[in-house]
């Protein structure tokens, strides 16, 4: 039976010092997970795109459909080449009179305006590109292993966690990032100004910048790089990165629903435990809904969520942040630090046991917690 405890504050006696610690703990895959995958902005009008369209970029779900947009349309370059134009395009998210833009014409379209090209279509093994893949990879191997390994039984994974561990779970989705990580760069510039000469992009003819305001059916003809999106490997590649999604959600089913059913310990999950869980099991629902309409039912080949523009959209961002703030606030509350260092949300009273399961003793005195 799922019991969730009463929220009990217990942070009163936490230092300033374990305070920054314990913070940057939890918060560092969130931050490695934005900085890592939202891209800087390409320019491409004079008008400035207003705050409620810049957080949207910074939206985890606009992450993760970035990622698999940007393998999809490596995949469908037709003829196998993939020129350091294409994967600047990729790579980059386009600022226009139409708000922000990633379709594969306006990968043809902006070409022009770049400035600066990658010296290749893949990633350079010295570059940030890469020490922020690797950096993401670490994070999400450590939590994936934790995760599986409690669910398995051959890891004491402790459930009851502090701070320190409310955004270890969405390291797991940052893995995600591995599939586009050969084609990761961030050594290209856009400018409506016109291109220079040097290493710059090559000696073409420059659109003029209105034209990127017309729309796509007034456009002259473009020749066709990409297959579309209904050529065989895109939708498998596709329907497998809804998969493992749906297996991330699944995981925070089961520890959040699921096990205290089946595999009961007689205690009542911290309100810390039940909030983190259903903000995942939530938010990767919502993340699941949308890739799924957007780029395995329509079949987009975006870089950027067609809908990023949208007003239900902002909400739905504003609403994502405002619910990571409440799961940060409650689990900062019931978190304190134990005599043998760790953090946890379980009562204070439970401390030293706590230490004792951490060191692989398995005691049943946790009833007497509460």
């Amino acid at each position: 039976m799922l019991t969730i405890a009463n929220l009990r504050i217990q942070s009163q006696e936490t230092s300033f010092s374990d305070w920054i610690s314990v913070s940057t703990l939890g918060l560092a895959p969130l931050v490695a997970h934005i900085l890592a995958g939202a891209p800087q902005p390409s320019f491409l009008v004079s008008s400035k795109p207003r705050w409620h369209d810049r957080i949207c970029v910074l939206n985890p779900t606009t992450i993760l459909c970035r990622y698999a947009a940007i393998v999809d349309r490596r995949i469908r370059a037709r003829g196998g080449r993939w020129e350091p134009g294409d994967a600047a395009a990729a790579n980059a998210i386009f600022w226009t009179c139409q708000g922000w833009v990633g379709s594969d014409l306006m990968a043809v379209e902006a070409l022009p305006l770049c400035t600066l090209l990658p010296e290749c279509g893949t990633v350079r093994l010295l570059s940030t590109e890469m020490l922020k893949t690797i950096i993401v990879t670490l994070q999400g191997l450590q939590s994936l292993v934790m995760l599986l390994g409690g669910a398995t039984g051959t890891i004491m994974y402790n459930q009851y966690f502090g701070l320190d561990w409310v955004f270890g779970p969405l390291s797991i989705m940052g893995l995600l990032r591995l599939f586009a990580a050969p084609w990761l760069t961030s050594d290209f510039m856009y400018s409506i100004r016109t291109a220079g000469t040097g290493s710059a992009a090559p000696d073409r003819s420059r659109h003029s910048v209105d034209s990127l305001c017309i729309t796509s059916e007034e456009k002259s003809p473009v020749v066709i790089r990409y297959r579309s999106s209904s050529y065989r490997p895109s939708r498998c590649f596709r329907v497998l990165y809804l998969g493992l999604l749906a297996s991330c959600w699944l995981l925070a089913v089961w520890w959040t629903f699921i096990k205290p059913f089946i595999q009961p310990t007689g205690l009542p999950l911290t309100l810390s435990a039940f909030i983190t869980g259903a903000f995942y099991v939530s938010a990767l629902a919502s993340v699941i809904a949308i890739f799924f309409y957007y780029y395995v039912w329509h079949g987009s080949t975006s870089t950027v969520l067609p809908c990023i523009g949208e007003t239900w959209y902002k909400v739905y961002t504003m609403l994502l942040m405002s619910f990571t703030l409440v799961v940060i606030l409650l689990v900062a509350l019931e978190t304190y630090k134990t005599p043998c260092g760790t953090y946890s949300s379980l009562p204070r009273k439970c401390a030293d046991l706590v230490c004792k399961v951490r060191e692989g003793e398995v005691t049943g005195a946790f009833t007497d917690c509460y």
